[in-house]
């Protein structure tokens, strides 16, 4: 039975299968890591607009409104876009009605806002979300 009292509510899964009541954050994670094949992820990060998924090679980025929607479909855009801000390699996947972005991992770089080394596109980047890729490539993480 549903907490309002009435007939008993689908469950979160089930609402990502075209149910009722939206997926619980648990729910959610634990559908797109069926659906991608993966395993436990060794870190989550609960964002405001998305759901990260941490693994070693890869992140995988869970749009949890429209907004995270438009930040995986922006970053993926300027990672296509050879004139733009570099953005570690993604792209997107569909796992059933949700759109994920599954990004090659970072290591952030911890001062990038401070460092008079860094290019001229750091200062553009949100909140300086820039690191290196495992061939030491600058790139944005987070746009």
């Amino acid at each position: 039975m549903c907490r309002t009292g009435g007939p008993r509510c689908p469950s979160s899964v089930s609402a990502l299968n075209g149910g009722t009541r939206p997926p619980s954050i648990a729910a959610l994670s634990r559908f797109v890591r069926d659906k991608l094949g993966m395993g436990r992820p060794e870190d989550t990060i609960n964002g405001r607009t998305r759901l990260v998924l941490m693994y070693p090679d890869v992140v995988v980025k869970i749009p949890l409104n429209d907004e995270g929607d438009i930040s995986n479909r922006r970053e993926y855009r300027t990672h296509s876009d050879p004139e733009g801000i570099p953005v570690a390699p993604v792209k997107l996947v569909d796992v059933g009605p949700v759109q994920v972005a599954i990004m090659e991992r970072v290591v952030p770089h911890p001062k990038a806002f401070s460092d008079p080394s860094m290019p001229w596109w750091v200062s553009y980047v949100d909140c300086g979300q820039v690191g290196h890729l495992p061939n030491g490539k600058l790139v944005a993480y987070d746009l």
